[in-house]
């Protein structure tokens, strides 16, 4: 199976209270789940960080919808590309709250590559239960 992982930053909109975010990540575990869509989720309490991996189609959709999503702001792209396997396999949509003010302005400021690394870089930092 082709698949296909993408890479987002986005910050909340000034609107959306922060106890939206369970409501958001439920949404997002069933949603996955029903599409073969696997990723993290990596929230900071302003912005939000997204690695969504899986069919291309699947993934392009979904990335086409949170981008139309009033809950979010200033979303951007900071990595995409083709891949053999999925990172995250345990799991629809993993979830991470950090508390570092300036990680996710840094992943913002990478693309390709780079965010990707500067994504996974993220993760010895957080607590995934493995």
């Amino acid at each position: 199976m082709k698949l296909y992982e993408i890479i987002y930053v986005s910050t909340m909109a000034p609107a959306t209270p922060v106890t939206a975010v369970p409501v958001i990540l439920s949404r997002a575990r069933q949603f996955n789940q029903a599409n073969n869509i696997t990723g993290m989720l990596v929230f900071d309490g302003l912005r939000f960080a997204e690695l969504l991996e899986g069919p291309p189609d699947a993934v392009l959709e979904l990335t086409e919808r949170i981008r139309e999503d009033s809950r979010h702001t200033n979303m951007e792209v900071v990595h995409h590309a083709s891949v053999a396997e999925r990172r995250f396999t345990r799991f629809s949509m993993g979830y991470v709250p950090i508390e570092e003010d300036d990680a996710l302005a840094q992943l913002e400021q990478c693309e390709g590559p780079a965010a990707m690394q500067r994504f996974l870089d993220l993760i010895p930092v957080l607590d995934l239960g493995y």
